[in-house]
C-alpha cells in the first residue's frame, strides 16, 4: 500500500477510539514510520460504520506553536528598536501576522499578542557532540496544549509503556553538585532501582547544566538534577530496559530550536542538533544566567511548551504545567506520583509548597545543598519538638530563628519581608510532615527504599486509621 493511499480501519472491541501508534526510542535506528504513520494512522472505534480513514498529519492537526503577532520595541534604547518584547527581532515577525509595531510603552502578553498555528517541531533528535544510544522524541507544543492529548502522545502515539510509578525529579539546576553529599553514585543507583522496580516514568527539566571547573584536587563536575538523572539511567542502559526519562519545559529557551523545526510540518527524523557547553552560551549582562538552556541528551522524551517568545524560561508557568500533566497522567494510568527534591532555590521551594498542598508526597535529599537543608532542617527540629512533648506543634520560636538563619544562608540578598514569606511557606510544608521524607546517605535505607516509604505515608495519611 502506497503512503498516500487510505488505509482502512477496523472496529475495536470497546471504549473510545484509540490511536493504535507503538513509537518507542530506539538504539540508533531511524524511526522514518513515524512521518508516514502520522498521515495514516490506525484508528479502532468501538460501535462505528465499518471502515473509517484518517489522512490528516495527527501530530500538525492536534499540536500547535505560537508566533507573535504584535511587534513591540523591547525599550528605548536605540539598540533595541529591531526587537520585540517577545524576545525575537523584527525579521522574525511574519508581515502577514503582524501588520504594526507599537512603541516599548505598549504592553505585550502571550495570550494575547500571539497565534497559534500547527506545530512545525517535532521528530526526534541526533545530538550531534553526544554519544547517546538513545534518540529522544520531541514536540513543540502550545502553552494551552490539553494535558489530554500529551496523555494520548505519550501512551499512544510515542507508545511508552503504562508507568506503575511517576517519579518528578526537581531542584538545582547549575548550582548543585552532587559531590557534596558524597553519594553521587548511591543517589543515581537508588534513582534507578526505584524507576526499574516499579516500572516507572521520570520527569524533569530536560535541562543540560553540566559544567566543569577546576578544584584543588583535580576537574570536578557540577551538574543540575538533570544531569543526574540523565547520567543515572545512562549508566544503567545496557542492564534494565530503557526507563522513560521525559523533560518539560520552554520551547523560547532552548538553544539553537530552529534546528528543531522543519519548514514543511512534516516532522524531522532525525533532526541533527548541535549543543553547546554552559560556558559557551550567551549571558544577560546584569544577571550573569544564561539566556537559554540546552536539552540534556540522555533523556528520551521532549515536551516543549511554545509561549510565543524566545530567551524566557516561563519558569513558574512550566512548574504549574509539569505538576498539572503529571496529576493527569496519575488519573488515566492509575499510577503513584512521588517527587523528589534535589538542593534548589526559591522556585524549588514554591514548587515543593505545591506539591504537598496538593497532597503529592515529596523526598527531599538532605545534605544536597540550600533548599533541601533548610526543610530537612525544619523537619528535624519539629520532630525533635514531638519526641519532647508528644505532640507535631509548629517550631518552637529557638528553632524558628535556627529555620530562618539557614533560609538567609541558602537564598541570600533577599528583603526582609521576602524571608518572612518564606518562611510562612517552609512552615506550611512541615505542617504536612506525613508527606516529607528526609532521605541522607549513610544514615538509614538507601534511596529507593526512602521513596517507597514516602509513598506509603502518603497512602497512609489520605485513610488514616
Amino acid at each position: 500500500m502506497s503512503p498516500h493511499e487510505e488505509q482502512p480501519v477496523s472496529p475495536g472491541t470497546g471504549g473510545n477510539a484509540v490511536l493504535k501508534v507503538q513509537v518507542k526510542p530506539v538504539r540508533r535506528t531511524r524511526l522514518p514510520s513515524l512521518k508516514r504513520l502520522s498521515s495514516r494512522l490506525k484508528v479502532h472505534i468501538s460501535d462505528s460504520p465499518p471502515v473509517v480513514t484518517v489522512k490528516e498529519n495527527v501530530i500538525t492537526k492536534t499540536f500547535n506553536r505560537r508566533e507573535c503577532c504584535k511587534f513591540v520595541t523591547r525599550s528605548a534604547s536605540p539598540q533595541d528598536t529591531k526587537w520585540c518584547k517577545c524576545g525575537h527581532h523584527d525579521n522574525k515577525h511574519s508581515p502577514v501576522h503582524c501588520k504594526q509595531s507599537f512603541s516599548h510603552t505598549a504592553e505585550w502578553n502571550p495570550t494575547s499578542d500571539t497565534k497559534t498555528f500547527p506545530t512545525n517541531a517535532y521528530g526526534e533528535i541526533d545530538f550531534l557532540n553526544a554519544e547517546n544510544d538513545v534518540l529522544p522524541l520531541y514536540l513543540r507544543c502550545d502553552m494551552d496544549v490539553k494535558v489530554e492529548d500529551l496523555g494520548n502522545l505519550l501512551l499512544k502515539m510515542w507508545g511508552i509503556p503504562r508507568p506503575n510509578l511517576l517519579i518528578s525529579v526537581f531542584g538545582g539546576h547549575s548550582k548543585f553538585d552532587s559531590k557534596k553529599m558524597g553519594a553521587e553514585s548511591e543517589v543515581k543507583e537508588g534513582l534507578v532501582k526505584a524507576a526499574k522496580d516499579s516500572k516507572a516514568w521520570v520527569f524533569t527539566s530536560g535541562v543540560d547544566h553540566k559544567t566543569t571547573r577546576r578544584c584543588n584536587d583535580g576537574t570536578q563536575y557540577d551538574m543540575g538534577v538533570s544531569n543526574l538523572v540523565g547520567d543515572a539511567v545512562a549508566m544503567k542502559r545496557s542492564f534494565v530496559n530503557s526507563i522513560p526519562v521525559i523533560g518539560v519545559n520552554s520551547w523560547g529557551a532552548v538553544y539553537n530550536n530552529h534546528e528543531l523545526e522543519e519548514g514543511d510540518e512534516q516532522g524531522r527524523f532525525p533532526a541533527f542538533y548541535q549543543a553547546v557547553s554552559q560556558s559557551e552560551l550567551e549571558r544577560d549582562n546584569v544577571t550573569n544566567k544564561p539566556k537559554s538552556m540546552v536539552l540534556e541528551h540522555e533523556h528520551t522524551h521532549f515536551i516543549l511548551l511554545d509561549f510565543g517568545t524566545k530567551n524566557n524560561f516561563h519558569e513558574d508557568e512550566v512548574r504549574k504545567f509539569r505538576i498539572k500533566l503529571q496529576e493527569h497522567l496519575r488519573e488515566i494510568t492509575e499510577a503513584q506520583l512521588v517527587s523528589v527534591l534535589i538542593e534548589g532555590g526559591c522556585g524549588s521551594l514554591e514548587e515543593a509548597h505545591v506539591r504537598i498542598m496538593r497532597g503529592l508526597p515529596v523526598v527531599v535529599l538532605g545534605d544536597s545543598g540550600r533548599i533541601s537543608n533548610v526543610i530537612s532542617l525544619a523537619v528535624d527540629l519539629i520532630k525533635h519538638a514531638k519526641l519532647l512533648d508528644g505532640s507535631l506543634s509548629p517550631l518552637k520560636n529557638d528553632d524558628r530563628l535556627k529555620v530562618r538563619q539557614a533560609l538567609i544562608e541558602a537564598l541570600p540578598d533577599f528583603e526582609e519581608s521576602k524571608y518572612d514569606e518564606l518562611m510562612e511557606i517552609v512552615e506550611e510544608i512541615i505542617s504536612q510532615e506525613k508527606l516529607v521524607t528526609v532521605w541522607r546517605y549513610g544514615k538509614g535505607v538507601d534511596l529507593d527504599t526512602a521513596i517507597l516509604e514516602g509513598l506509603m505515608k502518603s497512602i497512609a495519611n489520605l485513610f488514616p486509621t
